[in-house]
């Protein structure tokens, strides 16, 4: 008698949101997006990418905390280019 196990095959999946946090740590350290450079608004970014403006509210506030974007109430949110990032939580 013969067993036949059947094994899942699982696929990784990316969110959306990791793949919008995974863009901009490249393009800030490749240099894409330039140290103190302004950064597209959320507004933007959500239409650009498909995205409600809170998926890219939680983006910006995770590489905030990696440091890999400043935010300034009113005034946008800003490239911190790798020499002079400091993780902030």
């Amino acid at each position: 008698m013969s067993r036949h196990v059947q094994h899942r095959r699982t696929v990784a999946t990316i969110t959306i949101k990791d793949q919008l946090a995974s863009f901009y740590r490249r393009a800030i350290d490749e240099g894409r997006i330039a140290h103190e450079q302004r950064v597209a608004s959320r507004r933007q970014v959500a239409e650009e990418w498909g995205v409600s403006i809170g998926t890219v509210t939680k983006v910006f506030h995770m590489l905030n905390a990696e440091g890999y974007v400043r935010s300034l109430d009113g005034h946008g949110t800003y490239a911190v280019g790798p020499e002079h990032r400091q993780r902030v939580a």
